[in-house]
């Protein structure tokens, strides 16, 4: 005897009284047409979660504002109903029961369970990584954010965040949206519907979604560091920077290495005290500390065949790119470095670089991506850079202003637009 199960795109769509799109609150498994809901027939967790999914919708309508449970169960049928495989669906299933379960209308319950929820196990491998959080917390950082997210709390999420998100949406521009315009659905099930780890990811801190959202924890905190979500739309300068109609050449932007080696050899052979301001605010010290621009010989190596390190680059010296050479328009690549450049102007570049005596002709926020061959994938920095003429070197390109993230550099060009 076949099995007969609730169909959540036939029943519930009935219950909310929205539309008709079947005969009954039921279905019989023989008759499913549509691939999800042959998978759910032919899985029996899933028809469980699907009987679960109609008690708990139930449940939910019975709490009040019935407009938004419906309008969050039809967004969760269409996620749903993407899905290509049962795993998917089961996610799905897991994150919707915990939207309709946990919801907290006035949003005043405890963002924390009492509960223990880590092993013994955890406990050692916090140990093994010197302590450096604790396991608990993490975990229920982890619901905290879960929390948020059910309750489509666009300021509570903004508060987790220390600074910038280094993946995903400004604050500003979070604040001027509505929640749906933040964050997508499919976003939302899928973190809700994982629970959340005690251990992280090595290095990389924490994860839940599959990597839909990133944390980091130390023993007393927690922060959300990134999350997948709908962010502003950027626009990038065709085929690259240009000047004098020739583009100029990846090699020719210098910036900090992720070992910061050569930014550090720059600061210690100009007796540059504050290497973290040196690092993020070069053009500070160009005409100041930094009078002259000769490249300097790197500390680590010795000899004729070493290769010298430049902060100022010469366009004549650093070459160019031919056009017919570029198969991304926007990204200017050249081996293992490439660069974009944002379309975006920036007034008031001589600010940058205020004891420089040479005029700044442009500056432009540039994105420089290195692939490092390592765990860490591509190494990325944001700068900006200016162009100046001077006197032996002519066009050349100076370094300006560095972040540690886009979010960051997008929220500078903003304020020093709008002095």
């Amino acid at each position: 005897m076949l099995k007969r199960i609730q169909s959540l795109g036939l029943a519930l769509l009935l219950s909310v009284g929205v539309g008709s799109v079947g005969h009954a609150a039921s279905f019989d498994c023989s008759k499913a047409t549509t691939e999800t809901e042959i998978a759910i027939c032919n899985d029996p967790e899933l028809s469980v979660l699907d009987e679960r999914m109609s008690k708990a919708y139930l449940k939910g309508r019975a709490l009040g504002n019935l407009t938004r449970i419906k309008e969050d169960q039809l967004t969760w049928i269409e996620v749903r109903n993407r899905c290509t495989n049962e795993l998917c669906i089961k996610t799905s299933y897991l994150g919707r029961l915990k939207e309709l379960e946990d919801f907290d209308y006035e949003y005043k319950k405890s963002k924390f369970k009492k509960d223990a929820n880590c092993t013994d196990e955890d406990w050692d491998y916090a140990k093994s990584w010197d302590n450096y959080y604790d396991p608990e917390m993490a975990f229920r950082f982890g619901e905290v954010i879960q929390k948020i997210l059910i309750n489509k709390d666009i300021e509570g999420l903004i508060e987790i965040i220390e600074g910038e998100l280094t993946g995903g949406f400004r604050k500003t521009v979070a604040r001027s949206s509505s929640f749906e315009k933040v964050l997508q659905r499919s976003t939302i099930i899928s973190i809700v519907g994982h629970k959340p780890n005690c251990s992280p990811v090595g290095w990389r801190g924490f994860m839940i979604g599959n990597g839909l959202a990133w944390y980091q924890c130390n023993k007393t905190s927690c922060e959300l560091t990134s999350i997948d979500s709908i962010t502003e739309k950027l626009e990038f300068i065709e085929f690259g920077w240009k000047i004098s109609n020739e583009i100029i050449h990846p090699q020719c932007f210098a910036y900090e290495w992720e070992s910061g080696d050569n930014f550090e050899d720059f600061a210690e052979q100009n007796d540059i005290r504050d290497y973290q301001d040196f690092r993020r605010n070069t053009g500070t010290y160009l005409g100041k500390t930094l009078r002259t621009f000769a490249p300097i010989s790197p500390s680590w190596c010795e000899g004729n065949h070493c290769k010298k390190l430049s902060l100022v680059n010469s366009l004549n010296k650093c070459g160019s790119i031919v056009s017919k050479n570029i198969p991304n328009s926007f990204v200017i690549e050249f081996e293992d470095l490439s660069y974009s450049v944002l379309d975006r102007k920036i007034d008031n570049c001589k600010s940058l670089v205020p004891h420089f005596e040479k005029n700044v002709i442009e500056c432009r926020l540039v994105l420089i991506a290195e692939k490092t061959g390592g765990t860490i994938g591509t190494y990325i920095r944001y700068g900006i850079y200016g162009i100046s003429d001077l006197p032996k070197d002519g066009l050349s390109i100076l370094p300006l202003k560095f972040f540690d993230n886009l979010n960051y550099a997008l929220n500078f060009l903003d304020e020093i637009n709008n002095q």
